[in-house]
Order: structure tokens, then C-alpha cells, then sequence
């Protein structure tokens, strides 16, 4: 079982989730959640650290890259080890559409563009809005011809965390 998370109840975890084998808070830092001495040594405890972190190319040349390299034989053989891969959706937050310059520096840095080459089936997610007051999502990526499995993930994760149901401040 995987636990997407920015804070959790950290007391008698492996009673209360004897399944779990991962957990990802969804911030930057896991500072919050120290001593570590409440997670058991068989979970793997991940966060997104350097998401935000500047890009070193350009689309199209990664996109050639990518493409060069196979890199969606690469994409694929992971789904051999997991069901779904759930990552970050953009590497920036959301701008507003009326500051051009912002658009200009933000929609290159959308973390799409990998599933967009490669053509696997993805699914945008909303986890809430930032300090900004405009929308943070992630985003879920599966097998070719799988999007049952998406939409049912997705689903579920909008069922706990209803974040669909924010929204902004628009003036």
C-alpha cells in the first residue's frame, strides 16, 4: 500500500497499516514528522524535494531525447514492477493566465511532457491550492489501454481527499 500524505498519525503505523510499503509526503521537506523512530525499517519514506528545482533543457530536446533513447520502452518496463506512476504534474505552481510572462516561464516546466511523448494514458489530480491561491495537482500515469486503472485511482484518491472541491479566488 502507498500513503500520499503531508501529515500523518504516526503512532502504532504498523498496526494500523501493516500493508504499507510507501509513503510520500507531498511537500518538500519531512522535518515535520521527526524523530523517525515511529516508521518501520520495510516502508520507504519519499517527498518532493527538488521538484521545483530549475530544468536543465528545453522541450524539444528533450523531447528528442527521449524519443532517441526509447524512452517509452523505458516507461513501459516500469509498469512490469508497479501499477501506476504518480508524480508531480507541473514543476511550477499554478499562474494566473493574464501575466504572460509568468505563462512563458511556467507551461514549459509541466511535468506532462514525458507521458505526452511517450503516450501512456495520464490523469491530472488536484491536491489543493497554494499559497497563492491557485490549484497544486499531481498527476497519475499508467499502462497503454489502462485508463480504467487510472480513473479508479483517481477516484479513489478524491474520495479521501476531496481537493476537487476547492477552488480558487477568482477576481
Amino acid at each position: 500500500d502507498i500513503l500520499i500524505t503531508w501529515n500523518l498519525p504516526t503512532n502504532d503505523l504498523k498496526n494500523i497499516a501493516p500493508n504499507l510499503k510507501w509513503i510520500h509526503c507531498i511537500g518538500a521537506g519531512v522535518e515535520h514528522l521527526s524523530p523517525f523512530d515511529w516508521l518501520p525499517s520495510e516502508v520507504i519514506l519519499t517527498n518532493n524535494k527538488g521538484v521545483h528545482r530549475k530544468k536543465a533543457g528545453e522541450f524539444g530536446l528533450m523531447s528528442i531525447l527521449m524519443l532517441h533513447n526509447h524512452f517509452p520502452k523505458v516507461i513501459n518496463n516500469q509498469f512490469k514492477n508497479f501499477d501506476l506512476i504518480m508524480t508531480a504534474s507541473s514543476m511550477e505552481t499554478a499562474c494566473r493566465i493574464d501575466e504572460p510572462e509568468t505563462v512563458a516561464r511556467t507551461y514549459p516546466r509541466q511535468a506532462r511532457t514525458v507521458f505526452n511523448i511517450t503516450g501512456h494514458p495520464a490523469c491530472a489530480i488536484p491536491t489543493g491550492l497554494a499559497t497563492n491561491g491557485l490549484p497544486l495537482g499531481f498527476q497519475i500515469a499508467g499502462p497503454y489501454f489502462d485508463e480504467s486503472t487510472i480513473y479508479q485511482a483517481a477516484w479513489a484518491y478524491e474520495q479521501e481527499n476531496p481537493f476537487h472541491n476547492q477552488h480558487p479566488d477568482i477576481k
